[in-house]
This record gives structure tokens, C-alpha cells and sequence, in this order.
């Protein structure tokens, strides 16, 4: 390799930055120049020969009538949802390529689709250059490569303008065009801190670290099904309420009923699907086409924040920057980003889950980000006790969406796939239907997960009271996921150190209830006495608490964390009532005092223990 002289290295590094950086910026502007003017060629183009072409008519009744349009239109419910709503602002290129070809009049033929000199061709072009967008960042093109198909964008753009009928707008597209590749290209400094941040955001969702939904488990084994989220997540049940009226919704909808609010809360008991949404919108924004959610189309940075993950007892901005962006930050000024960051204005996302768990330690924190995002979006989960507190801080009155766990159609999704992978052929209305006296049962993804494993085993007998049933869950669970001397007890009664340690994790809800429920970081000092105990009854400590527990695991920039918590509050209170029982059938004291101090609804361990 030739050593640079002492009078070459500044010249020839700041020719080389130079280069790095206009291929950087192409691929900026690439991607500005067709959300922005290659947008609005089309729908110029539409609203002109729509208008023309079905006078008064709604285009959703038109592409209803296509059989190929009915097909696109069910593979993605969020664009059909903008065209059946006729709103305008939410059509992509995509949408408005299908508004097109099937409802304005366009050649049926395919071949005039492919040809470069036609209408249609050049309006095929502009969604092939959308569709490769998303992966400029993920192969190798060269500055070459990419100034080719910035000319192919400008001809596209140019001939869709010119034969349209649409020349008056010519001189503006060409003028704005020449402004953002120019723009772009000369911050070069910029456009390099700004692709390093995307491509680590993408990265992180890519490798699954943040979008994978919780394995389940049985009896050993693991059925992933598609275990990244955007194939595995089943939607659930959402709801708002706005001038007393509460209304309804499903997953993909929830971004787009955020109204002008800055900060929507998500509330919901624990196991509602809170935090599998925000792993679902990043497996939906990290580059898969087409997106189901169309607001995640507008975002450049989605940041997934948990808020266990960050170990400080005070959280500053600089703590969250390092740990959405480790890779990056480590090398790059904190101020640095945080500019690009506010720059960004409205094309920045923040997904901030567990927040009420680390209230005091965040909320300083939080108010900052808003003074420093101000166009930001902030969407954080929490457990409706602490939702007025949470909305306490937000500048503006929050968007507060309510998580009501699975509704019947995803409970019976759910209980089918679960039937699919044991060869079952039982019909999953028949389990739904004994469980719906006890509506947690149907609608909190992991009990029923649960409820469907016992009742394929053991069937409808042990479904009665309630108490029984999670009675017979808990002893379920432990006989499926704890070896107990080296062995699983799967037929016989269960063995006195299992039994042992349904008493010791009953006394321990029991204990935490006084202090209110929240997840225990597997270094804290209860989870270390829990897997002492576990070794003294011979049981392997994570299996043990895993079979009562939810272990949850996550990455910081400090490495692995793993959490544990109760499932629901509905098993807690299961596991809480247990204790109480049995402390009133061995010791002389009254169950009013043993409930006193619960931080937790009484009445509900009343019901159990009776």
C-alpha cells in the first residue's frame, strides 16, 4: 500500500470524505425527491383523469369492481382504508399507481405497463424506483449507480408531467428537483450522520433485538411459528374516547386516529399486547414493503425506547440517545445527533415502552424530549393507575388509547394455531366458549395460550370456578416447565418441592402486592432470594421462575437485561389468594388483616378464596 507524503493525507482524505458523502447524499435524495415531487407528479396525474373519468363517483366503488384492485387492496388494509376514506393526504405512490391503473382509464394491457415510451410505462417506473428506495441502504450501489437512477427519476417524473397534459408544472418540479439534490449533496457532513443513524435504527429491527414476540413454550419445546413480529403478531383490541364517545380499533388504525395530538398513551393491564404493538410497528417501519401502517411511511426515525433498559436512576436526553444509539453515539457527538434529531421535526418517532415502571427516573427526561422535539411523536405505554400522572407531563392533552387485549376473532386466530401445531382438530369456539365467563382468560394472549395448552391435555373438567381454573393453570405450568430432581412430573401428584414452590412464589406476590406489581430485574435482590430457594428445592432457577412468570429479555448498550413480572394481575391475584388461604388455614389471624395493606383490588381475592 503506498504511504501518503506528509503534504497528501488532508488533500487526499477530504476527497475521499467528499465522495462517500454525494453517494450518501443521492441516496438522501433519492428518497426525498420521490415521497415528495415523484408523489405529487401522480397525483396530479390522478386528480386530473379521475375527475374525467368517473365524474361523482368514489374511487374505492371503482377498484371495487376489479377483481386484481380487490386483491391488492385486501393485502394491504391500511392503504384500502385511506382510498375507502378518499383521503387524499395518505395516498402513496403505491396507492395512487393502483388508483391508476385501475380506475382511471388506463391500458389493461400489461405490455404498455412495461414499455419506457408510454404513460403508464413511466408511471410503472416511479413505483419501481419507490419500491427500490428501501433497499439502497441494504446493497451496494455505487455514486455511478445512483446518478443513473436519478436521471431515470427526473425522465419519469418529466414524461408523466409532459404527456399527462400537466406541462404548466414543468419549471417548478424541475426547479425543486435541482434543489434537493444540490442540498443534499453539499452537506456532506450531515447526510453522513444522518444515514449512520437510519441504517443503525434499521439495522437494530433487522437483527429481530426488538421485533421478535415472546416464544412460547411447552413442555420443553418451542413453537416460534414466524417469530419475527410482523409475521407473528395477531392484532388486538384498542379503544379511545373522544367527546364521550369511545370507539373501537385495530392495530393498524391506532397511529391514524392520533388526531393532532403529539403524545398518544397507551394504556393497558399487563399482557394486553402493549409492548408486542410497539415491536410490531418496528418490524412494520424497519423497511418491509408495503407497510401495513401508512403513518410509518412519513417516519425517518423510529426510536424503540425501553425504559428497563436505560440502568440510571435519572435518565437524561444523553442516556437515551446512547441507548437507541449505541453503535453511533460512541463515536459521534451527543449534540450531533440531538440536531439532526430536531431537524427532523415531524419525521421523528419515539416508541417509549414500560414508562410507568421507571416514572421517577423519566419524567424529568421526558419533558426535556418534548421541549427539544417539539414536532415529535411520542407514543409510551403504561398501566392505567399511572396514566394521569403520565399525562401530567405532556405539554399538550395526550391522545390516551386503551389496550383491551384480544378480542374474539384474535382469540380464536390464536387458540387455532396453537391446535394447528399439536394435529388437534377440536374446534377452538368450543374452548372459547367455556372460557368466556372469565373474560381475562380470552383476552390476555398468554393465559390463553395457557388455557388452550391445559384444556387440550386434560379437557372441559377442571374448567369450572374460576379459583379452580387457575389453580389448575399454575399447577399446569409447573409440571410442563420445571424439572424437579432432574424430572418432569407429568402424570403422577406433584411432588412436595413443587408444591413448596407454589408456596414460596405465592408468598412473594403477596409481598410485592404491598408495594404494587411491577418487574423485578433479574439482579435485584428478590429474584436472586427466588432462585436460591429454587436451587434449595432442586429446581433449576430460571425454569422455576419462568413457570409462574413472564422472563422477559432485552438489549441495552450495556449488554442483555432480563426481567421477570407476573403474567396478569389476574394470575397474581390467583397466586395472592393462594398465600392468604393458606395462612388462614395455618395460623390464627383474620383475613381482613392479611388484605389490608394490598395495593391491589381486594374484592377480587375475596371472590378467589371463596
Amino acid at each position: 500500500m503506498k504511504r501518503l507524503s506528509s503534504r497528501e493525507p488532508y488533500e487526499q482524505k477530504f476527497t475521499m470524505a467528499t465522495g462517500a458523502d454525494q453517494r450518501r447524499g443521492l441516496e438522501v435524495s433519492l428518497g426525498v425527491a420521490l415521497k415528495t415531487w415523484g408523489r405529487k407528479a401522480l397525483l396530479l396525474l390522478y386528480q386530473d383523469r379521475f375527475s374525467k373519468t368517473h365524474p361523482g363517483m368514489e374511487p374505492y366503488n371503482i377498484l371495487m369492481l376489479k377483481a386484481a384492485a380487490r386483491f391488492m387492496l385486501k393485502q394491504n388494509k391500511a392503504q384500502a382504508d385511506a382510498i375507502q376514506k378518499n383521503e387524499v393526504a395518505r395516498f402513496d405512490i403505491s396507492a395512487l399507481h393502483l388508483l391508476l391503473r385501475f380506475a382511471c382509464d388506463f391500458s389493461s394491457g400489461s405490455n404498455r405497463w412495461k414499455d419506457p415510451k408510454t404513460l403508464e410505462g413511466n408511471i410503472e417506473k416511479l413505483k419501481h424506483l419507490r419500491n427500490m428506495e428501501a433497499h439502497w441502504t441494504e446493497e451496494v450501489y455505487s455514486k455511478e449507480n445512483l446518478e443513473e437512477k436519478w436521471i431515470e427519476l427526473v425522465k419519469a417524473i418529466t414524461f408523466v408531467l409532459k404527456h399527462g397534459g400537466l406541462e404548466q408544472w414543468m419549471p417548478i418540479f424541475k426547479e425543486n428537483l435541482q434543489l434537493i439534490k444540490q442540498g443534499e449533496i453539499y452537506d456532506g457532513e450531515k447526510v453522513l450522520l444522518q444515514k449512520a443513524l437510519q441504517s443503525e435504527l434499521r439495522e437494530l429491527y433487522r437483527n429481530s433485538r426488538k421485533t421478535t414476540l415472546m416464544p412460547l413454550v411447552w413442555a420443553g419445546r418451542l413453537f416460534r411459528f414466524q417469530h419475527s413480529a410482523l409475521q407473528a403478531y395477531i392484532t388486538t383490541k384498542f379503544s379511545f374516547s373522544q367527546d364521550r364517545l369511545e370507539t373501537f380499533i385495530e392495530t393498524n388504525g391506532l397511529l391514524e386516529n392520533r388526531g393532532n395530538c403529539q403524545v398518544m398513551v397507551l394504556q393497558g393491564e399487563s399482557g394486553t399486547g402493549k409492548t408486542s404493538l410497539l415491536r410490531y410497528f418496528a418490524s412494520a417501519w424497519k423497511g418491509e414493503q408495503p407497510c401495513p401502517v401508512s403513518t410509518l411511511n412519513n417516519i425517518d426515525y423510529l426510536m424503540f425506547l425501553d425504559c428497563n433498559a436505560v440502568s440510571n436512576t435519572t435518565f437524561t436526553t444523553s442516556d437515551i440517545i446512547k441507548a437507541i444509539f449505541p453503535v453511533t453515539s460512541s463515536s459521534t457527538d451527543i449534540g450531533s445527533i440531538v440536531e439532526i434529531l430536531r431537524q427532523a421535526t415531524g419525521r421523528v418517532m419515539f416508541l417509549i415502552d414500560s414508562f410507568d415502571e421507571r416514572l421517577d427516573a423519566f419524567q424529568k427526561c421526558f419533558k426535556e424530549l418534548q421541549i427539544k422535539f417539539p414536532k415529535a411523536i411520542f407514543l409510551v405505554t403504561t398501566r392505567p393507575h399511572l396514566t394521569p400522572a403520565i399525562s401530567n407531563l405532556c405539554d399538550d392533552v395526550p391522545r390516551v388509547f386503551t389496550a383491551h387485549g384480544f378480542n374474539w376473532s384474535s382469540a380464536k386466530a390464536c387458540v387455532s394455531k396453537l391446535l394447528l401445531v399439536e394435529n388437534k382438530p377440536e374446534n377452538p369456539d368450543k374452548l372459547l366458549k367455556i372460557l368466556s365467563p372469565h373474560q381475562e382468560l380470552v383476552k390476555i394472549p398468554q393465559l390463553l395460550c395457557w388455557c388452550t395448552w391445559l384444556w387440550i391435555e386434560q379437557g372441559n373438567t377442571i374448567f369450572s370456578t374460576r379459583g379452580k381454573i387457575f389453580y389448575s393453570l399454575t399447577d399446569f405450568m409447573i409440571r410442563k416447565l420445571c424439572h424437579i430432581s432432574n424430572m418432569r412430573i407429568i402424570a403422577e401428584e406433584l411432588p412436595k418441592e413443587g408444591q413448596q414452590w407454589l408456596s414460596v412464589v405465592a408468598e412473594f406476590a403477596y409481598n410485592q402486592a404491598k408495594k404494587g406489581l411491577g418487574s423485578l430485574s433479574k439482579t435485584s435482590e428478590e429474584i436472586k432470594c427466588l432462585e436460591a430457594i429454587a436451587k434449595d428445592l432442586k429446581l433449576k432457577p430460571l425454569e422455576a421462575l419462568s413457570s409462574l412468570m413472564q422472563c422477559d429479555s432485552f438489549m441495552s448498550a450495556q449488554g442483555e437485561h432480563v426481567n421477570f413480572q407476573f403474567i396478569h394481575t389476574s394470575h397474581a391475584n390467583f397466586l395472592i389468594a393462594y398465600h392468604v388461604f393458606e395462612r388462614l388455614r395455618n395460623d390464627k389471624i383474620t383475613i381482613t388483616s392479611l388484605i389490608k395493606d394490598l395495593q391491589m383490588d381486594r374484592e377480587d381475592h375475596l371472590n378467589i378464596c371463596g
